[in-house]
């Protein structure tokens, strides 16, 4: 698993990585005098090409040696028969759907950020992929937050992908020329594949039952407050300072239109920090994992925010100003006092 799998065939070089959850396959464009596949050891020829100081580089195979040369510069490389390697099979597509590069990435970003990490329950480090009226709906939560994109699409797909493997597609897709990207899903094999012009990433779906998360997404609410998004920050950032050492709890007052950021730790201090903004509704006193709030708010790309509340125990929503396609449900912490 720690060699690249070279396939060598007239006019091009396939190179194929696993980690068996998922495989990535990427196609070059190159002079091939002898067709062949042999695999090498994957991070050392990375390294030795990143400090390549020529343009230029060439792969010959001989017995169980492979001589990297660029420039003045080579290596020989052991390499592993490629019947060593783990067996790559032709994908059968089931469900299919195409979208914009651009949008699916942005798509990932902001809602990766409420997957659960790795090592919690394992469904909920994935992404729910599945259909919404002209296009695909993403969602991910951790269970303390949640965040659902909604992106148009030609066709669909249905699956829950994991968020390691949906950060890794966009760093991958990020260096293709592509406008589009085109996503499959094959459910007898469990598997969902990406797919741009060169670029071929296949990975395994979760198994298991997605909680219902469009029950806890409010439906009605009683505070609205709208806000300047980077005061808001600012003010989540300063005050947040003096909550580190009590689980980054922060509480927001919005009291005779005026909202209030407070932090209170004993025996270290406390802070308070208002922010102007647009209130409507019941006042309110609540509060909230700081990291979560600014997570949230980091995705948001307009000027201003809408945080909706529908009471002090119910999740709040945030949604960039005029932005109907991202929201983002934050839950609150129950503090004592």
């Amino acid at each position: 698993l720690n060699n690249f799998l070279l396939e060598a065939t007239k006019g091009r070089l396939k190179v194929i990585a696993t980690d068996l959850d998922s495989t990535t396959a990427y196609e070059i464009p190159v002079k091939v005098e002898k067709e062949g596949r042999t695999t090498i050891p994957g991070r050392l020829v990375v390294g030795f090409c990143q400090a390549a100081t020529s343009d230029k580089i060439s792969v010959e195979v001989v017995g169980e040696k492979a001589t990297v040369r660029t420039g003045n510069a080579e290596a020989k490389l052991q390499t592993i028969s490629p019947d060593e390697f783990p067996p790559t099979t032709d994908f059968v597509v089931g469900e299919e759907a195409t979208t914009s590069k651009a949008g699916f990435s942005k798509a990932i970003s902001e809602v990766c950020v409420c997957a659960s990490p790795e090592g919690g329950r394992p469904i909920l480090t994935g992404v729910v992929v599945k259909p919404h009226d002209k296009g695909l709906e993403l969602v991910a939560t951790d269970g303390y937050r949640l965040a659902r994109k909604r992106i148009r699409s030609v066709g669909y797909i249905d699956g829950v992908v994991p968020s390691r493997a949906l950060l890794e597609i966009s760093k991958a897709l990020a260096a293709e020329d592509d406008e589009e990207v085109t996503l499959a899903v094959n459910k007898e094999i469990n598997q969902v594949q990406t797919r741009a012009a060169r670029l071929e990433i296949t990975t395994r779906l979760l198994e298991g039952d997605y909680p219902n998360y469009e029950q806890i997404i409010p439906q009605n609410y009683s505070t609205e407050i709208s806000a300047d998004t980077k005061d808001l920050i600012d003010a989540l950032k300063q005050t947040a300072i003096l909550s580190r050492d009590l689980g980054n709890v922060v509480g927001l007052e919005i009291r005779g239109g005026k909202l209030s950021i407070l932090a209170n730790t004993a025996e270290v201090g406390e802070a308070r920090a208002e922010v102007a903004a647009k209130t409507t509704g019941e006042d309110i006193k609540t509060a909230f994992n700081s990291k979560f709030l600014l997570d949230s708010l980091s995705v948001v790309k307009t000027g201003s925010v809408v945080i909706k509340f529908s009471g002090a125990t119910s999740a709040a929503l945030v949604q960039g100003v005029g932005t109907e396609d991202l929201i983002h449900l934050v839950m609150p912490v129950r503090t004592q006092g």
